[in-house]
C-alpha cells in the first residue's frame, strides 16, 4: 500500500469525515424503514372469510350440523384440558430446570451491570489506539436483564407441542352443512385501513 494512502487513513479529519458518511447514512436508512412501515401500515388488508348460505328449507339439518360442532367442539375442550393436567409433573420439572438456569442468568447479569456501574464511576470505557486515544467512548451498558420463567409458560409450551386444539370440528361442519344441501362461499373482505378499499 502506498505511504500516501496511509497517511490519508491516519489522518483524524479523514476518520471524522468516514464517522459522519456512517452516520448520515444510518439516518438515511433509518427514514426510509419509517417511510416504509408508514407505507405497509397504510395498505387495506384483506381476509378471506366464509359465507354459509342454506335455503330456509334445510334449516332443521342445518341446526342439526351446528349441534354436533357444539358437541365436538365440547369434546375436544375437555380432551384439551385433559392433555394439560397430565403434563404437569413434566411442566414441574422443567421449571425447576428453567429457574435454575435463569439465577445462573440473573448472577451473570448484575455481575455486568456491577462492572458497568464501576467503569461510568471511574470513567473507564474505551480509546482508538492508532489516533493516540483521542477518539473514546463510554463504557458499554449491559444487555437487558433475563426474563423469569414461570410454571404456566411452561405448561403452554408443552400444550403447543403435544396437545390438539384442533380436532376438526369445523372442517366436519362444512361437510355437513354441505350434505344438507346449503353452499359455502369464500369472500375476500378487507379487515383493516379499508378507507377506499373495495
Amino acid at each position: 500500500m502506498p505511504n500516501g494512502r496511509r497517511a490519508r487513513t491516519g489522518d483524524p479529519a479523514f476518520f471524522l469525515a468516514a464517522i459522519q458518511a456512517v452516520l448520515m447514512a444510518g439516518k438515511t436508512i433509518s427514514v426510509l424503514a419509517t417511510l416504509w412501515l408508514a407505507a405497509c401500515a397504510a395498505m387495506p388488508r384483506h381476509q378471506t372469510v366464509k359465507a354459509y348460505l342454506a335455503p330456509p328449507a334445510v334449516q332443521s339439518c342445518v341446526e342439526g350440523c351446528a349441534r354436533e360442532r357444539e358437541r365436538c367442539q365440547k369434546d375436544c375442550g375437555e380432551r384439551f384440558q385433559r392433555c394439560r393436567q397430565s403434563l404437569l409433573p413434566e411442566a414441574q420439572a422443567r421449571h425447576q430446570q428453567r429457574l435454575k438456569e435463569y439465577e445462573s442468568a440473573l448472577a451473570q447479569y448484575r455481575w455486568e451491570l456491577e462492572r458497568y456501574r464501576l467503569e461510568l464511576m471511574l470513567g473507564w470505557g474505551g480509546c482508538h489506539p492508532y489516533w493516540g486515544g483521542w477518539l473514546s467512548w463510554p463504557p458499554f451498558p449491559p444487555g437487558p436483564p433475563p426474563s423469569a420463567p414461570t410454571l404456566e409458560k411452561e405448561i403452554e409450551r408443552l400444550s403447543r407441542e403435544r396437545c390438539d386444539r384442533d380436532c376438526g370440528c369445523e372442517t366436519a361442519y362444512d361437510v355437513c352443512f354441505q350434505a344438507c344441501g346449503g353452499s359455502i362461499r369464500y369472500e375476500n373482505r378487507c379487515v383493516a385501513g379499508c378507507a377506499g378499499a373495495p
